[in-house]
């Protein structure tokens, strides 16, 4: 069965059947169970569209407190309500999913090319640049007089990328139906590749917007992709990966000159701190 109702309609026919006691005894646990298992798939639908940002604690908490209901319409009610909500939710999880394989393929490539920053080894005694001090050197007056009491200076790369990023997506009228489903995959690629490399190995920010005839952000520097907090945007709050299924749409013209413009001022802003 797939309904609550139904489970109840069979529960009600099982009593009129005059069943044997113990057979009545394992319908009543089967149907108990297959409830229990409908109400945990609700509370991890709840979880995971919480964890992600398509419903906020509050909201959620809402809907858990239902999931106590006994009558069977009323969960039924529930199940069509986090449904309908999760949609959204659901098609993000499938493109998450989609790219997940490539998100896998490329972490490796993008980290061993990005530009990193190398630090000199300091020795912690004397705190010098000039590379670890040589003690055995130390023995002859010579070395000291001619200041040969350092081993050479070693240069050891950190283990985080620099890197900047500001992606633009077309979202212009042109962009309609398989190219703007394209897009969408792309910047969920990119978010979770991006996200990925900063997680494990530090220093990497990004931004991403989308433009047709202005520039429309889902994710300033400042943002944290996998927050599901509430981000401050222009035209509201929202958090950035429920903005990003929900700001890519196609319409409009195609003002490159206006995108190409506020990425260099975003990326020249975030070089400044």
């Amino acid at each position: 069965s797939d309904s609550f109702e139904d489970l109840e309609k069979i529960r009600d026919e099982a009593k009129k059947d005059e069943l044997l006691p113990e057979d009545q005894e394992e319908l009543e646990r089967n149907i108990d169970a297959k409830e229990k298992q409908m109400q945990n798939e609700m509370q991890e639908k709840l979880e995971a569209m919480q964890q992600d940002g398509f419903i906020d604690e509050q909201k959620k908490q809402q809907l858990e407190r239902r999931l106590d209901e006994k009558d069977a319409h009323a969960l039924d009610q529930l199940w069509d309500e986090i449904e309908q909500q999760g949609s959204l939710h659901a098609e993000f999880e499938g493109i998450r999913e989609e790219v997940k394989p490539l998100v896998d393929q490329w972490y490796q490539h993008f980290y061993e090319r990005l530009p990193r920053r190398y630090d000199p080894e300091t020795d912690t005694d004397v705190l010098t640049r000039g590379g670890a001090l040589d003690r055995r050197a130390l023995r002859h007056p010579r070395n000291l007089m001619f200041g040969k009491v350092f081993h050479p200076r070693v240069l050891r790369p950190t283990a985080e990328p620099r890197f900047l990023a500001s992606i633009m997506v077309d979202v212009s009228g042109s962009m309609k139906g398989e190219k703007l489903k394209n897009a969408r995959k792309l910047l969920v690629f990119y978010c979770e590749l991006f996200t990925r490399i900063s997680k494990e190995f530090g220093y990497i920010r990004f931004a991403a917007s989308t433009f047709a005839d202005s520039v429309t952000p889902i994710k300033t520097f400042s943002h944290e992709y996998d927050s599901a907090e509430q981000c401050a945007y222009p035209d509201g709050s929202s958090t950035v990966k429920a903005r990003l299924m929900t700001h890519l749409k196609s319409e409009g013209g195609t003002d490159m000159l206006a995108a190409v413009k506020s990425a260099a001022a975003d990326l020249h802003a975030e070089m400044e701190n």
